[in-house]
């Protein structure tokens, strides 16, 4: 018989037991019926009445799925957005410093000479002058849009439920490793995933609110 089984819950893929269907996404159990599963070899769906072959709700089972995947894809790109804009102002900064640098050498070897008309602009002190300029303004305004952003990703994450609020800041603020979390939170690694997706569920509905 397949072992192929999806949950009325979130719809990701649940694990047979004896007398039931257990989903390691979200956690939701199901009790199967007192005559056991149908006797056939399909794909089987889990609803809360039992479980049917997947054939006879295939449509419902793709859709649950599509669902919740499009769900936790959205939820860590918005997570994520606050952590983009931080490697974006980092990589930012060692422009800066590299200009810096370029423009120190620039004084160096210049030593208070004229620099030639034929010398490149691109060779010369203002010119590095304007682009450090330029990149500082940029600095300034990633490192608003940054705080923004951050206040506003910490805002919906407050709203959570305990639990889920301290991992999605632990993995996405703090930029936390999940083995760490486990080991912060006192739970196991494969419960601490169990509830990062069920809290990257939850973050999407409160993004998806009216």
């Amino acid at each position: 018989m397949s072992e192929t089984y999806f949950c009325p819950k979130c719809g990701a893929q649940m694990n047979l037991l004896t007398g039931g269907a257990y989903c390691p996404a979200c956690g939701c159990a199901v009790t199967l019926p007192a005559s056991g599963l149908p006797p056939t070899d399909l794909p089987l769906y889990v609803t809360s009445t039992g479980v049917q072959t997947l054939t006879e709700n295939s449509a419902e089972g793709r859709r649950k799925m599509t669902d919740t995947a499009a769900k936790i894809d959205a939820a860590k790109k918005e997570l994520n957005s606050y952590y983009d804009l931080v490697r974006k102002t980092r990589n930012l900064k060692n422009n800066l410093d590299e200009l810096r640098g370029r423009m120190e050498s620039i004084r160096v070897f210049q030593g208070g000479e004229r620099v030639s008309a034929s010398k490149k602009n691109t060779d010369t002190l203002e010119y590095y002058i304007d682009k450090c300029a330029a990149l500082e303004a940029k600095i300034a305004a990633n490192i608003w849009e940054m705080s923004a952003k951050q206040d506003e990703i910490e805002g919906k994450i407050n709203e959570l439920s305990g639990v889920y609020a301290d991992i999605l800041h632990k993995r996405y603020i703090e930029r936390k490793s999940f083995e760490k979390i486990a080991v912060e939170c006192n739970y196991a690694w494969r419960w601490v995933m169990r509830l990062h997706r069920r809290a990257l569920i939850a973050f999407s509905d409160l993004s998806n609110r009216p």
